[in-house]
C-alpha cells in the first residue's frame, strides 16, 4: 500500500449483477510528521457484473478437438498454448467436453476438461482462522529474519516504498547503495516464508498503472501483469479499495515461497499486508465491473489539537480484475 496517503474514489452510479460480497470491517492506522490517523473501513454491499461472456485462460498447453456436427473430430487435434484465453460457447451433453473458440479464429473446437487444465479465478474468502494462521506463520517468519531483513521490511512499509519499488521499476538514474542492500534483504527475507495453503489478496491501483503493468497492452482477459517491482497487498478487499483509484485486482496466490504476510513488521498497523516478490508474472483471468457502499470513519489526531472525526457513505465503482500466477 502507499504509505500515508488514503486514496478513495466516490463516484456514485447504478450497476445491474449479482450481490457477490460479504459485510466486512477493518481498521488500520498510520503516522506522519504531525498526525496520527486511525480509519475504520466497513463494505456492506458489492454488485458484480462480468465484462464480456464466459472465458477461461489455459495454464498449461491443451488439445483441441474440430467440431464436426455437433461432436468433436478426435481425428484432428489442435493444440493450443498456454495463457490462451478460451471463450466458451457452450457445454456438450454428458463428459464430452466444452465448445470453445479462440482469440482471432472463430472455428468451434472441443477441449474436453476445463478445470484441470484452465486457471481458475474463483476468490477464497478469508476467514478467522486463516487470518489468526497467517499472523502466527508470520510471526514464526520474522523470528528466522536477521536484523537486517526485519529493518529493511520494515522500512519498506514506510518511507522505503517509493526509493525501493522506484529502483526496480528503474524509474531512478543512480540507485544508493543502502536502497540496493535493502532490496538484496527483502528478496532473502521473502523467500523465508511459505504459504501452507492458498490465499486471496487485493491490491488497489490505477489504471494507468494496471496499463503499465500490462506492458501497455488492452486490458483484456489473457493478459500477462508483470510489475518488476514488489506488489503490496491484504488479504482485506475493503482496505484495497480505499487506496485504490478505481482499480482493484484480485490476486489468487497458490501455496509456496509467493512472498510474506508482513503484517507484524508494518509501520501501518491494521493493513493486513501480504508483500508479493519482486516481477511476479501473472495472467488476467477475469474482468468484472464492481460497485461497493462503504463506510469509512476516519480518527486524526494531531498535537495540541482535539481529536477529530469524520464519517461518510460512499458508493464506489471500479474495475475488479482477477490474476492468477502464471505458470
Amino acid at each position: 500500500m502507499k504509505k500515508g496517503l488514503i486514496m478513495l474514489a466516490t463516484l456514485f452510479f447504478g450497476v445491474t449483477g449479482q450481490l457477490a460480497v460479504h459485510a466486512q470491517t477493518t481498521t488500520y492506522s498510520y503516522s506522519t510528521s504531525d498526525q496520527s490517523v486511525t480509519v475504520n473501513l466497513k463494505t456492506y454491499h458489492t454488485k458484480l457484473s462480468n465484462e464480456g461472456g464466459p472465458v477461461s485462460v489455459t495454464q498449461k498447453a491443451v488439445t483441441a478437438y474440430d467440431l464436426t456436427n455437433g461432436q468433436p473430430n478426435y481425428q484432428n487435434p489442435v493444440h493450443i498454448p498456454k495463457n490462451t484465453p478460451l471463450t466458451v460457447a457452450q457445454k456438450l451433453p454428458g463428459a464430452t467436453g466444452y465448445v470453445v473458440t479462440v482469440p482471432g479464429n472463430t472455428t468451434e473446437m472441443v477441449v474436453q476438461d476445463l478445470k484441470d487444465n484452465c486457471y481458475s479465478f474463483h476468490s477464497l474468502q478469508s476467514n478467522a482462522q486463516q487470518l489468526k494462521w497467517l499472523k502466527h506463520a508470520s510471526f514464526k517468519w520474522a523470528k528466522k529474519l536477521t536484523s537486517t531483513q526485519r529493518r529493511a521490511v520494515r522500512y519498506y512499509t514506510g518511507n522505503g516504498y517509493t526509493p525501493i519499488n522506484g529502483a526496480l521499476r528503474k524509474i531512478s538514474k543512480t540507485v544508493p547503495h543502502k536502497i540496493t542492500n535493502d532490496i538484496r534483504a527483502i528478496n532473502t527475507g521473502l523467500n523465508k516464508f511459505k504459504l501452507a495453503e492458498p490465499i486471496t489478496v487485493f491490491r488497489g491501483v490505477s489504471k494507468d498503472g494496471l496499463k503499465m503493468s500490462l506492458g501497455n497492452q488492452p486490458v483484456k482477459v489473457g493478459a500477462e501483469y508483470n510489475d518488476p517491482a514488489y506488489s503490496s497487498t491484504t488479504v482485506s478487499r475493503a482496505t484495497a479499495l480505499n487506496f485504490s483509484h478505481n482499480v482493484v485486482l484480485k490476486i489468487n496466490i497458490p501455496q509456496g515461497q509467493r512472498g510474506a504476510y508482513i503484517a507484524p513488521l508494518s509501520q501501518s498497523k491494521g493493513e493486513q499486508e501480504f508483500l508479493m516478490r519482486r516481477g511476479t508474472r501473472m495472467i488476467v483471468t477475469k474482468l468484472q465491473k464492481a460497485a461497493t457502499t462503504m463506510r469509512v470513519t476516519t480518527l486524526r489526531r494531531q498535537k495540541h489539537h482535539q481529536p477529530k472525526v469524520t464519517r461518510q457513505v460512499v458508493r464506489v465503482k471500479y474495475l475488479l480484475v482477477t490474476l492468477d500466477l502464471a505458470k
